[in-house]
């Protein structure tokens, strides 16, 4: 397992109860979170059928999408809810991913 989390958005200062002072520059961080993103990577290969057969035709099966071969499209998941726009300009809501820029 990974280290709880110790992040609270709400006190950006580092008075919340959540935030630990983990300096987020050190090696020791650093190490964590690039094996964290490791393990959560996912590739994906790209088994691209055309019409033609040649890079050049249609899209069948694989990307890029072609618009005229969509019959149904789903989003799945708890970020699939259209965000709550009344958090404030602290992201004050925890309601899933939180996204940030």
């Amino acid at each position: 397992g990974y280290p709880p989390v110790n992040f609270d958005a709400q006190h950006s200062d580092g008075s919340g109860d959540l935030n630990l002072n983990v300096s987020v520059r050190s090696n020791a961080h650093t190490a964590l979170v690039r094996e964290i993103a490791s393990a959560s990577a996912v590739l994906l290969k790209n088994n691209r059928t055309t019409t033609t057969g040649a890079p050049s035709g249609t899209t069948i099966r694989g990307l890029p999408v072609a618009a005229a071969m969509i019959k149904t499209i789903a989003v799945v998941g708890k970020d699939a809810l259209l965000p709550n726009l009344n958090c404030n300009d602290l992201n004050e809501c925890n309601d899933g991913t939180m996204s940030i820029g």
